[in-house]
């Protein structure tokens, strides 16, 4: 199964360009993306379909820049992965470490303006890493699994040849 992101965002239109970056370059790297549709509604809570696409995403990724209008889109979304079982990582892209504070979140990846492709390579390193520890947890529950099943069969066929 792929590894999948939601992306949650609010920033002005200007700064899409390095949301749309990054999804380009996960894409090409076979990490499917969910970005989050900020169409203008009069919607107070995090509509269905958004729920759905972080329930079934194995982390958050959320843009944070000075002219964002959905803040308090992008905390719903984030306590939304905070509350799920197992929670769900959130890695904030911000340009201003406060906004991560604000965000309720310690860790973040800067943006940076000057450099646009550092940060969209710092943030294609987390994925990368998400994604190989998210396979590595796979691969040793099925070992595990596979253990026990072994286990099983050897001890019902040592049972049959008595």
């Amino acid at each position: 199964m792929p590894y999948q992101v939601f992306v949650s965002h609010s920033v002005p239109p200007e700064d899409l360009a390095v949301i749309y970056t990054v999804v380009r370059e996960a894409n090409r790297k076979g990490i499917l993306v969910y970005l989050a549709d900020r169409a203008p509604s009069l919607e107070k809570n995090i509509s269905d379909k958004i729920s759905s696409a972080i329930r079934q995403s194995d982390c958050i990724l959320v843009f944070v820049t000075q002219g964002g209008h959905f803040l308090n889109w992008v905390q719903q979304e984030i306590g939304m992965a905070k509350n799920l079982s197992p929670v769900k990582p959130v890695m904030p892209v911000v340009e201003n470490s406060n906004d991560a504070t604000t965000l309720g979140l310690s860790q973040y990846i800067p943006l940076n303006r000057d450099n646009l492709w550092e940060t969209v390579n710092n943030v294609m390193t987390f994925l990368k890493n998400q994604q190989l520890d998210k396979e590595l947890r796979d691969a040793l529950t099925w070992t595990l699994v596979g253990g026990v099943v072994l286990v099983i069969l050897l001890a019902a066929a040592s049972r049959k040849v008595k």
